[in-house]
């Protein structure tokens, strides 16, 4: 957004009207007459200087010109891609984090299972009905049965990072090709509406790459007994 010759004349107003207090002010009480005579001085100059940058500024061959320029579209198209770039970084130490707690709860699932498997063979366990009169059993298919639960949960996390840095790496790079080539006044627009698409992106995807997954998402568990069957069935 660019100031105009208007704004930029009354922050100067503004200026002079501050300076011309504070000269006023230090002058003593006496010479109210000198005051006066100050003043008006001040504020004709102030009016003319008000018209100078008001048409300096819309006039090429002005003395000079004085406008305000804020960041460009380009390089707000830059930034917002260091942002996604930011935020692609976060989301992958995300998933990293993600990967390695599957790993850990794998291999707590790993180890209660051989726990059943030794049950088995010592007690000649042949289905679910006699399994559950062996001591530690079902409490070790209640194991799995959270394990599995914490495991779909983390799987269905990885699925939403993975669709989320894809979309991230899509933007990254269409922004950096768009930026490179849309260099003319023109191309402005284009620009400006790629910075509305990361900027969404953005807000979509940054609580997920900063949230936690927690357990209370859970909302079905598989049965113990599909439990028992899937895993320690004796297939004929």
């Amino acid at each position: 957004m660019t100031l105009g010759p208007l704004s930029s004349s009354l922050l100067i107003v503004l200026f002079c009207f501050l300076l011309t207090y504070c000269i006023m002010s230090h002058v003593r009480s006496e010479f109210s007459a000198l005051k006066l005579t100050i003043g008006l001085i001040l504020l004709f100059l102030i009016s003319w200087a008000t018209l100078e940058i008001t048409s300096g500024c819309t006039n090429k061959k002005a003395g000079f010109s004085l406008i305000f320029y804020s960041e460009t579209p380009a390089a707000q198209t830059d930034r917002k891609i260091t942002e996604i770039r930011e935020l692609r970084k976060n989301l992958k130490e995300k998933k990293k984090n993600v990967e390695e707690t599957d790993k850990k709860i794998t291999d707590e699932l790993d180890s209660v299972k051989r726990l059943i498997g030794y049950a088995i063979t010592e007690n000649k366990i042949a289905d679910y009905e006699s399994a559950k009169k062996v001591d530690g059993v079902t409490l070790h298919l209640q194991v799995i049965q959270k394990a599995q639960g914490y495991k779909g949960l983390l799987a269905r996390e990885i699925i939403l990072i993975k669709n989320a840095d894809n979309e991230l790496d899509y933007l990254e790079r269409t922004s950096y090709l768009d930026v490179t080539m849309l260099r003319k006044e023109e191309d402005q627009a284009k620009l400006n509406e790629m910075i509305k698409q990361m900027d969404v992106a953005i807000k979509k995807y940054l609580p997920q790459s900063q949230s936690i997954v927690t357990p209370t998402n859970i909302t079905q568990m598989q049965p113990l007994e599909e439990i028992w069957t899937q895993n320690f069935e004796k297939k004929n």
